[in-house]
């Protein structure tokens, strides 16, 4: 027992020991310089100053570096003037920024999206909108380590900043740029919507961002393929993208296709139209026979035409002061274009053109004098 109480004495006086060589110091630290009070007890957390006018600390000097805190009614007490510190170390470091999120170059499809943002050591986080943001900072959070929260950004391209400040002073910037198109793609009009097609398609869509976009067509006879639509041939006006395109269809020539089309826009968002059944005629109109006969200044036509899907012949008299196309026949009478037209004296070179309700064209030329 008496040995006992003798081991447990001999503890409590090494403890008080270094104590009792401890002296009273006010300890006086500029911005930046750190007194590591760990060092007396690791529970006890290092103190860094943060104040443009200095800070001061009340310690035990233990030697050897080592400070503990102490009451500074003691160095008031004992009138004690500034000590400072024999190796005093100033944090110059700005702090290290770790961005999961925005993600740099990345392209959102909403406009709130998450800031998951965290630095080295304790600091105050801000961010500046380059684009939109008038040069001013947003505050993140302050005393912080890290950053978790939702924030809105423009649509469009977004150019940001984020800003990491220290207690002493030291910055760190991290510059990201990535785009949000929230905004739906919409087709807004499809054509042919019903009747016949040679292969002419026009697509009219909104969408200020397009990535691809396809037409899908075919049946059950000879299955469906995919046509994708040059994007650089299509013309913008007011918002409003119109694209004309041509596809072969040789493959569905007198039959039945259906066809719809599928817009993509860079965030990965789509539309598509439903599904249009239309005829296909790809073979071109024959003219068999050009005849016509001239009585004073009119001229009879009587020509002959194989087209079941006959539309229109027209002609163009480049000898008129004002030349353009005019109708000749809408009809046939048992494939025959029978018209009379009148024409001034001198002559004529004309050019004819036939179109069929597909849109397929064959042209002839010929020439009379009135």
């Amino acid at each position: 027992m008496k040995i006992k109480f003798m081991i447990i004495s001999l503890f409590a006086i090494l403890l008080v020991l270094p104590i009792a060589f401890a002296e009273y110091q006010l300890l006086c630290l500029n911005r930046g310089e750190t007194v590591r009070f760990s060092m007396c007890n690791p529970s006890i957390p290092d103190r860094t100053c943060d104040s443009n006018s200095g800070c001061q600390y009340c310690t035990n000097n233990l030697g050897g570096g080592v400070y503990c805190p102490a009451n500074i009614n003691q160095c008031n007490s004992l009138g004690l003037s500034c000590s400072y510190l024999a190796n005093a170390s100033i944090d110059r470091e700005a702090p290290i920024i770790d961005l999961n999120s925005p993600e740099n170059n990345e392209v959102y499809n909403e406009r709130v999206i998450n800031i998951d943002i965290r630095i080295n050591e304790i600091g105050d986080l801000y961010y500046q909108d380059n684009i939109n943001g008038r040069d001013r900072w947003t505050r993140l959070c302050t005393d912080c380590s890290s950053y978790l929260g939702r924030r809105s950004f423009k649509e469009g391209l977004n150019n940001i900043t984020f800003k990491a400040n220290d207690p002493e002073g030291n910055t760190n910037y991290l510059n990201i740029s990535f785009y949000v198109d929230s905004i739906k793609p919409k087709i807004i009009k499809t054509e042919p919507k019903r009747g016949l097609t040679s292969g002419n398609f026009m697509i009219q869509f909104r969408e200020e961002n397009p990535e691809s976009l396809m037409i899908h067509y075919g049946n059950p006879i000879n299955g469906y393929l995919m046509h994708e639509v040059n994007l650089n041939d299509c013309q913008e006006n007011r918002g409003k993208h119109t694209c004309n395109t041509n596809i072969n269809l040789n493959l569905f020539n007198g039959q039945i296709i259906e066809y719809w089309a599928h817009l993509i826009d860079i965030s990965d968002s789509s539309h598509e139209t439903r599904r249009v059944s239309i005829s296909v005629d790809t073979q071109m109109p024959v003219i068999e026979a050009l005849n016509y006969e001239i009585d004073g200044r009119n001229v009879d036509f009587d020509i002959l035409i194989n087209e079941a899907n006959f539309d229109s012949l027209d002609y163009y008299d480049h000898n008129e002061s004002r030349p353009r196309w005019r109708t000749l026949c809408s009809r046939l009478r048992d494939n025959h274009c029978i018209a009379r037209k009148s024409f001034i004296e001198g002559i004529h070179n004309i050019d004819l053109q036939v179109i069929d309700k597909a849109g397929n064209t064959v042209a002839q030329s010929t020439s009379f004098t009135i």
